[in-house]
């Protein structure tokens, strides 16, 4: 009973720090469309139509409106100053929301093995004489990678180790996959993990 009342509160509270994030982004783009919507709603309801689709000119306006600024955020952040400022938000703001390196690295889908450190990288990491799933957070100039290795069911809690290089395989499969997996308790990670379980060398 106290094993099942573990998983529950274990599920529980991974569920939730998962969920945070997330509902904080749906709230963020909501507002971000109702705001542009009634930046937009005069010139929307000028037009002769209302509605394409099911959906009213004046949401696929706002959202148009929403992408442009997001596409000009982002070139602003290829620039000296947009890196240096998503850093200082990133340091002292965002970084600080539970599962952000997460949401990051589902959003980008960049290797931190390829980067050096831009996004989180699911993987297989040899940790006593056993392969498990691991994050690799940050790759380090002597070659060895910062991992978060996530517990189960809830891969947003676990232990942080620094392995060598040759102790952490790659995995070329999705992020939210091997969360997925982690939360069901191993289920579904035998296509996940398929010819990559030898001995270590």
């Amino acid at each position: 009973m106290k094993i099942f009342f573990r998983f529950v509160k274990a599920s529980v509270i991974g569920g939730l720090l998962f969920m945070v994030p997330v509902i904080l982004l749906l709230v963020v783009l909501k507002q971000g469309v109702d705001f542009a919507k009634k930046a937009v709603g005069p010139l929307a309801r000028q037009l002769p139509v209302r509605t394409i689709g099911g959906v009213t000119v004046a949401t696929l306006a706002a959202a148009s409106v929403l992408l442009l600024i997001a596409l000009a955020a982002g070139l602003f952040a290829q620039t000296s100053v947009g890196r240096r400022m998503r850093g200082w938000l990133e340091d002292t703001i965002v970084g600080r929301m539970p599962a952000y390196s997460f949401i990051k690295g589902l959003v980008g889908g960049a290797s931190v093995l390829d980067d050096g450190g831009a996004g989180t990288q699911p993987a297989l990491v040899w940790i006593e004489e056993c392969w498990v799933f691991g994050f690799v957070m940050e790759s380090h100039a002597d070659g060895h990678r910062t991992v978060f290795v996530p517990g189960a069911p809830s891969p947003l809690s676990g232990a942080i180790y620094f392995l060598p290089e040759d102790r952490v395989r790659q995995l070329d499969v999705p992020l939210a996959a091997v969360m997925k997996t982690i939360h069901h308790l191993g289920l579904g990670s035998a296509d996940l993990v398929k010819g990559l379980l030898g001995a270590k060398a």
